[in-house]
């Protein structure tokens, strides 16, 4: 199993707070997301998936006690990214048949971390 992660250093984005934005307001920040999710990957070297199906798992960390719904964690900016920057030839259910998503509140650090999981 070849394992590669890559964190991005700001607060986890919630699906609720981007559901109330004007679409101006979504796509600046799928564009902060994009620039930083490139960031992330440079700064790691992550390489381009080279067997597929693979599994990614996305673990967010928020500073504070405020409660957090696992399923509002906003991935899709960084997904879109990945497949833009070659490391995913797709996001699509055949080249990712799994994704977890799952974190913590009281963390000293607010981030994002992903780890793609190639099956060997």
């Amino acid at each position: 199993m070849k394992i590669q992660t890559f964190t991005i250093n700001q607060k986890p984005g919630s699906l609720n707070n981007i559901f109330r934005k004007h679409f101006r307001k979504v796509m600046a920040v799928a564009e902060e997301w994009h620039a930083d999710t490139i960031a992330a990957l440079r700064k790691e070297k992550i390489r381009p998936v080279k067997k597929y199906p693979v599994m990614i798992s996305f673990y967010g960390t928020w500073k504070g006690k405020a409660r957090r719904d696992a399923d509002n964690i906003l991935v899709k900016f960084c997904m879109d990214q990945m497949v833009k920057s070659g490391i995913l030839l797709d996001d699509d259910l055949d080249h990712v048949s799994f994704v977890t998503l799952s974190g913590e509140t009281n963390g000293t650090q607010e981030k994002l971390e992903i780890s793609i999981i190639e099956q060997e």
